[in-house]
């Protein structure tokens, strides 16, 4: 009987970690895509003033990105 319920209670546990894993694992996504939008819009902020090779090494170095 007490392995059904040490049974029991790994699949809990399993079932919680696997629920907190797919909650962490949405929030990176969205934190990616944040900063995929934040790269493309500084970009196109420093693409008004410079070539497009300058403005790829501004956008990447800038100093909004690394906050």
């Amino acid at each position: 009987m007490n392995s059904l319920k040490e049974i029991e209670e790994l699949k809990s546990q399993t079932e919680k970690i696997s629920e907190t894993a797919r909650l962490d694992k949405a929030a990176v996504d969205s934190l990616m895509r944040q900063r995929d939008r934040l790269k493309a819009q500084r970009y196109l902020h420093h693409r008004l003033s410079a070539t497009q090779k300058d403005a790829e090494m501004k956008a990447k170095a800038d100093p909004k990105l690394i906050e």
